[in-house]
């Protein structure tokens, strides 16, 4: 049974909490969502981790995201939106202090003809049982207008007779990346680089790669940090190009003011990009309550046309970063839309943090 068709999706969610923080880490960015039930942290998801002025406070903000009690804390999810430095150089600190289970990063929609290649490898990879290939494929539920829902610590077990979901969080993460690049060639390239190593899971036939246990193998992001700027620069003048938003939204209905945009530093400039990335999300996007604005608020990825509705817009910038972010024309059409600007930059007190009861 699905979950998300059981009747029971109230009794999931009672007692449930997640706080979101945009944590202040200069000119870079770092998100964070934690998922409870009563005091018990079951679930976290990071977006990006990195500053390119205040490495320090990056490190402070890492040692206490997820500092609840002694023992050391799971991320669920880690999404990588791109490669850049401010947005990656933390993942190590992150991966020491923290079990990283699934690291999420773009990749090229695969099309059905090349999710036979994608379920090939995957079946090779079990029949070749590397390191106990683990099936991850198994945790996802995949729509069929491509949308991920993931389950987190989703178990059914019987209480009198009935089906009662535990730990459950009924919760959609929402990938998309504008990439319009073969992505038989980009398999073909990553697995050369990843696939015997024991730490490629799988393509999802969509717009990400998921890699399980990948800080287990390795304690560095250097290796996708190149691959990916070698295979993207072969293609794109500004590897920006490919940054990966996704989209965080409750599957249940009445929780709008959870509904969540993060933008990393999408290619928003092109008019192709934005109205691509805006049809794939067209059931949600008026209903966005959060918004981050994408590149730290540079006009260059800040078109008016994106502050279309009143939210709360998000701009992570550092207060003397080189690039004058953010540039006065997008506070403007912020203002414009009536909204309201968070402002989240290195000083503790402009961190953005929001709690949602269910």
């Amino acid at each position: 049974m699905r979950i998300s068709e059981s009747p029971l999706k109230e009794q999931i969610l009672k007692n449930m909490k997640m706080t979101r923080t945009f944590h202040p880490v200069g000119q870079g960015a770092f998100y964070t969502e934690r998922f409870y039930e009563g005091n018990k942290n079951i679930f976290n998801v990071v977006y990006d981790c990195g500053s390119s002025t205040k490495s320090q406070y990056l490190k402070n903000e890492i040692n206490d995201a997820f500092k609840d009690g002694t023992e050391k804390a799971e991320i669920d999810i880690l999404f990588v939106s791109h490669f850049h430095n401010d947005h990656v150089n933390g993942i190590e600190e992150l991966a020491r202090q923290y079990h990283i289970k699934q690291l999420a990063i773009p990749a090229p929609k695969l099309f059905h003809k090349d999710i036979i290649l994608v379920d090939y490898l995957h079946n090779l990879c079990k029949t070749l049982d590397l390191d106990n290939f683990p099936n991850k494929f198994l945790e996802y539920c995949f729509a069929e207008d491509g949308n991920l829902e993931y389950f987190a610590n989703t178990q059914i077990v019987p209480v009198d007779g009935k089906e009662t979901p535990i730990h459950g969080i009924l919760w959609e993460y929402l990938p998309f990346c504008d990439i319009h690049l073969s992505a038989k060639d980009f398999v073909e390239e990553f697995i050369k680089e990843f696939l015997f190593k024991s730490v490629y899971d799988g393509f999802n036939g969509h717009n990400f790669v998921i890699l399980y246990d990948y800080f287990k193998k390795s304690k560095n992001i250097h290796v996708l940090k190149d691959f990916y700027h070698d295979y993207f620069k072969k293609h794109y003048r500004n590897d920006n190009y490919y940054s990966m938003t996704v989209l965080s939204k409750p599957i249940m209905e009445g929780l709008n003011d959870a509904i969540c945009l993060y933008t990393g530093d999408f290619p928003a400039r092109k008019e192709s990009s934005l109205t691509n990335m805006r049809n794939y999300y067209a059931t949600y996007w008026d209903k966005i309550n959060i918004l981050q604005a994408p590149h730290h608020g540079s006009r260059y990825d800040n078109p008016d046309s994106l502050y279309d509705k009143k939210r709360n817009y998000v701009i992570s910038y550092g207060k003397d970063n080189q690039y004058r972010h953010p540039d006065g024309e997008v506070l403007l059409a912020i203002h414009f839309s009536e909204s309201t600007l968070h402002a989240v930059n290195e000083e503790p007190g402009n961190k953005y943090q929001t709690e949602f009861n269910f």
